[in-house]
């Protein structure tokens, strides 16, 4: 299962499977338990911008996340730096729907 964070008139996207969704969303201070919705590109932003400027101080983002296998279910792991690189495109998302006038969603 994936998400895609977009605005509602198109643009730029980012696809991440549900368990980065959920670490993305709990970064931005959004709801996780649904990984879907919608915010207005100003709010959206904003979150976006503080969770970079706190992404050291709250997460281990420059080591990464092995990937863990129980029995037959393995669980992602998450190269050194990908949630900088995730915030950084989801900042050029909610700049294009902020100058486009459009909200950002993902679903």
């Amino acid at each position: 299962m994936s998400t895609t964070f977009t605005t509602t008139l198109g643009g730029p996207e980012l696809n991440l499977h549900n368990g980065n969704t959920r670490t993305v969303l709990e970064l931005l201070g959004l709801p996780a338990e649904e990984p879907w919705g919608d915010a207005p590109a100003e709010d959206f932003l904003g979150r976006v911008l503080i969770a970079q400027g706190l992404l050291n101080v709250t997460t281990d983002d420059e080591h990464g996340r092995p990937a863990v296998t129980d029995g037959r279910i393995t669980y992602g792991g998450r190269n050194p730096g990908r949630l900088a690189q995730v915030l950084a495109e989801l900042q050029d998302i909610a700049s294009w729907a902020h100058r486009h006038h459009a909200d950002v969603t993902w679903d």
